[in-house]
């Protein structure tokens, strides 16, 4: 007995110890730097993306067809990451995000153009849309900073062909018959 009251008092001791005096764990840093997450690249310097054809207020119909140009980076398919090379991603109606070290989205306002190419089919509802393009590595992560362009565009609808009335065609006009003289008798 008399040993086992003596190990209880040690055992209370010594936890009573460790919790008053150990040291406390430093606070998890939520940095991209500090867990070890992947960092945006830096942009190559005058870097630039572009609507091709598209401008600033254009007045366009749906499915609008977006093509992108680039200046001093390299577009290629998304993949392994390369310094200088990368894809685009439409963005309709949303800006740049905030955190350029995490990878874009892939949803109806991000639109990725992964296989590396440089134009699109998106389809808009009827009104005034913001497109913006992004410039991302291989793994989808933006550039630092941003390499993007924006425009704004306005949908209408589709108009159908106004119908042209058909054109007459002259009909031949056919001899009558001449009908025997007692054929109604």
């Amino acid at each position: 007995m008399r040993h086992t009251l003596t190990l209880i008092l040690c055992l209370g001791l010594t936890l009573g110890a460790c919790g008053k005096d150990a040291p406390k764990p430093a606070p998890a840093e939520t940095t991209a730097e500090a867990d070890g997450a992947p960092k945006s690249l830096p942009a190559p310097k005058g870097a630039s993306v572009a609507f091709k054809d598209l401008k600033d207020g254009d007045t366009v119909t749906s499915p609008v067809t977006v093509c992108m140009t680039v200046e001093g980076v390299e577009v290629e398919a998304s993949g392994p990451v390369n310094a200088g090379k990368g894809h685009h991603h439409i963005l309709v109606d949303i800006p740049v995000p905030d955190d350029l070290n995490k990878d874009i989205p892939k949803d109806a306002q991000n639109i990725h153009l992964g296989d590396g190419s440089t134009c699109k089919d998106v389809t808009l509802s009827p009104g005034k849309h913001t497109l913006r393009l992004l410039f991302a590595d291989g793994s989808h992560r933006p550039y630092d900073p941003a390499i993007t362009a924006a425009i704004s565009v306005t949908v209408v609808e589709d108009k159908p062909a106004e119908a042209k009335p058909a054109e007459a065609k002259p009909v031949e006009a056919k001899p009558a018959e001449a009908k025997p003289a007692n054929a109604g008798e």
